[in-house]
């Protein structure tokens, strides 16, 4: 039972029947019974088999169930992005409410990310360990509680602390529900749909989080941002009990164990960090005072002992070698978090520029975003249906160009330019923006789920949300130091603003320099190895042993 208090078991029973109504809903006859498969692709599923010699069954009785899973994980993906994006929207409204300062509202900007880039990796341990379900509703029913809280605190100090709630609750949400869909859905053109439009909920999120929190700013009611983002948690939990196949409620045959000694010092040494550089303009002597330089400095050496501990300590380490073993995550993974950064810099110092430099109403204000959330939506579905007939690596490629002409094209944006400066600058930015972000996050979720077997699909998980995250705290942490420091030196408000929007460029200027120079990912396709990139040289059958060379055709990746 997702609930095991003594009360609440009467309701639980009653929505397990309601549930098992809902799964076995009529659909297609179909002859598949055996039992013992996990995953489902339904182009395969009349040919693919067991062990045992018997045809893998559909974990899905009905339609309308497999509508209402895929609507419980993709909704929590939205959910993710709704409280990451328009949070920056109310945060002048939050000020004003509670006359609090401008570095107070920097460190209950990061304190959300920090948090999710943090607590993903043991939350991603225990989805391998106990299953995505029992994780996932846990996530939810946190994010409930602290989302109605944040709309009725009255100081900053608890509004940070239920900022600090919403990153542990997705933190735990977002790679159980890729556990989820990993243990449903083989590799193939319908994994890939699901994990499309999984994520073309990320542009959907963002844009009803820029919505709302604008809404509600602009009518001086922040708090409805926060209750929304509670009924959306309430429909996603609902949607889950209900509609949840058996193979993602039964725990998963896993013997690798938690590591509590590495989850604490990641988690505290990256904490830490953020903390001095996003709070350490407040200080008498800035980022030399010793309020800022002390908590650096352990921070440091906490994550210097994660290291240690994670390669020479750990029996079962949060990120297992065989994880790296493609020769191109590693590379993968430092352009994402490149190309994150400058994402990051982009989404929350535009808003500011807007709304500050170039005084743009609230409600004009949103409508300059809302290119963004339908361009993303678009982008992210087209990516599910063509990615198994095109390489990757040039998606990737084009992302990664989108990513240098987001933050590149604002630089140039002054104020009263007025409508000129939209077409011109503004909308192509938002367009870029889209275009990067959404290729690249379905790039990640294809790529990092599809090359692991299924006991590290909560690890993928996990590092997907991870890299977006720590990418957005660090960033903005750094972005918030630069900023600072050019206003101490005179530097006026809109030039402080260029020089972040030249660091957003050249962050993702260096993520695309990675990618030219050493990620190579084929095309998602069909279904090979467990946990294998196979590469095929001409028409051999020997799979490359050392990295993809330029020789070589790539064929498929997958489970």
């Amino acid at each position: 039972m997702p609930l095991s208090i003594p009360r609440y078991r009467p309701l639980c029973a009653r929505l397990s029947r309601l549930g098992g109504f809902v799964r076995e809903w009529p659909r297609k006859p179909t002859s598949e019974t055996s039992t013992t498969a996990p995953t489902w692709d339904e182009e395969a599923s009349s040919i693919s088999q067991n062990d045992a010699g018997s045809p893998l069954r559909r974990p899905f009785n009905s339609s309308l169930a497999e509508f209402g899973f895929c609507f419980a994980v993709c909704g929590s993906q939205a959910l993710a992005e709704y409280l990451l994006t328009g949070a920056g929207q109310i945060f002048d409204s939050v000020a004003d409410d509670f006359h609090s300062s401008t570095t107070s509202m920097a460190w209950a900007s990061c304190i959300h990310s920090v948090i999710v880039a943090s607590a993903t990796l043991p939350f991603a341990r225990a989805a391998d360990i106990h299953g995505g379900y029992p994780v996932f509703i846990f996530g939810m029913i946190w994010i409930l509680v602290w989302t109605i809280v944040a709309g009725i605190c009255k100081n900053t100090v608890i509004f940070a602390f239920c900022r600090a709630n919403h990153g542990f609750a997705l933190a735990a949400i977002q790679p159980a529900s890729l556990a989820m869909i990993g243990a449903i859905y083989k590799a193939g053109k319908r994994r890939n749909i699901v994990l499309g439009i999984f994520g073309a909920c990320a542009p959907f999120g963002f844009f009803a989080g820029v919505a709302s929190g604008t809404l509600s700013a602009n009518f001086h009611h922040w708090p409805w941002y926060f209750w929304t983002a509670a009924l959306l948690s309430f429909l996603v939990i609902i949607a889950t009990i209900l509609t949840t196949p058996q193979a993602c409620r039964d725990p998963l045959p896993c013997e690798i164990g938690m590591d509590w000694w590495g989850s604490f010092t990641i988690f505290s040494g990256l904490l830490l960090i953020t903390y001095s550089l996003s709070t350490g303009s407040d200080y008498d002597h800035a980022y030399f005072s010793w309020q800022t330089l002390v908590p650096l400095g352990i921070g440091f050496i906490l994550l210097c002992i994660s290291v240690y501990i994670e390669l020479k300590v750990a029996s079962s380490p949060l990120l297992p070698k065989r994880f790296f073993s493609n020769p191109s995550t590693i590379p993968f993974i430092l352009a994402c978090l490149f190309f994150y950064g400058a994402f990051g810099i982009f989404l929350f110092y535009a808003t500011f520029y807007l709304q500050t430099v170039a005084s743009i109403p609230p409600l004009t204000l949103l409508t300059y975003f809302t290119p963004l959330g339908i361009v993303g939506i678009l982008i992210s579905l087209i990516a599910g249906l063509i990615m198994h007939l095109t390489p990757l690596t040039h998606l990737l490629l084009f992302s990664g160009l989108a990513w240098i002409l987001t933050p590149l094209l604002f630089v140039f944006v002054t104020r009263g330019g007025g409508g000129t400066t939209y077409w011109a600058l503004i909308f192509p930015a938002m367009v870029c923006a889209a275009l990067g972000l959404d290729l690249t996050f379905t790039i990640s979720t294809v790529f990092l789920t599809s090359s692991q077997p299924l006991e590290f699909q909560g690890v993928a998980g996990a590092v997907c949300s991870s890299l977006v995250n720590l990418a957005i705290a660090f960033s903005l942490s750094f972005a918030h130091v630069l900023f600072s420091q050019l206003r101490e030196r005179g530097v006026s408000e809109e030039g402080s603003y260029r020089a972040v929007f030249w660091l957003a460029t050249a962050s993702a200027g260096v993520g695309f320099v990675v990618c030219v120079g050493w990620v190579r990912i084929p095309r998602a396709a069909g279904q090979v190895g467990m946990g294998k990139v196979e590469a095929e040289v001409g028409e051999g059958d020997e799979a490359a042993d050392g990295g993809f060379e330029s020789g070589e055709q790539i064929k498929e990746i997958g489970i």
